[in-house]
């Protein structure tokens, strides 16, 4: 068995009305079988708050288990909880991408995603679209693949179906949704 390891924020970890359920785990594993993955095993390294700042001090924990595959989903905490660390981000986020890839992994990385500002009110949208975009640019420079999904749940009229009420994490339509994104993402890397 392979290992995919999830590593990241509350949306990694699968918070679903305010506990760890592990949905984005769930969904990938539902549509990697679909596809014909069935030799990986997911393991979830997503912590409630965390920020690139703490996540940098625990990526060793993640590389550690060696994954074959790491999907990064990092920023939404640095975006609305910090605003103004885009230099600290963009070092934390390529130490994070650096350590992993010295493990051997392969690495998906996963822009901040959209956030509704009716609901969660410190989310400015210009600030999630410009982590966004340091996100892509990492990405580009350590030759890495980027899913931007601010981008991709901005392009549906109803964007908010992929949130829970609070604004900020995804329904299980947007767990779906980023389920699929790492998959397709993982087609192209064959």
């Amino acid at each position: 068995m392979k290992t995919i390891a999830i590593f990241g924020d509350s949306v990694a970890a699968g918070r679903f009305h305010d506990e760890i359920q592990h949905k984005l785990d769930e969904f990938l594993k539902i549509e990697l079988d679909a596809r014909g993955y069935r030799d990986y095993l997911i393991k979830n390294f997503g912590e409630l708050g965390a920020s690139t700042e703490t996540a940098v001090k625990k990526v060793d924990e993640t590389a550690a288990v060696k994954p074959a595959l790491t999907v990064v989903n990092i920023g939404i905490n640095d975006a609305i909880n910090i605003r103004d660390n885009q230099q600290t981000y963009a070092a934390n986020l390529t130490k994070i991408i650096e350590t992993l890839k010295n493990a051997g992994s392969k690495i998906i990385v996963m822009g901040p995603s959209y956030v509704d500002s009716a609901r969660k009110p410190q989310a400015d949208q210009k600030i999630l679209q410009e982590y966004a975009k340091i996100c892509r640019g990492i990405a580009e420079k350590e030759h890495v693949p980027f899913i931007d999904v601010y981008d991709t749940m901005t392009s549906f009229i109803d964007k908010n179906k992929f949130l829970q009420p609070d604004g900020l994490h995804p329904s299980l339509f947007g767990y779906h949704l980023l389920a699929v994104l790492i998959a397709d993402q993982m087609d192209q890397m064959k």
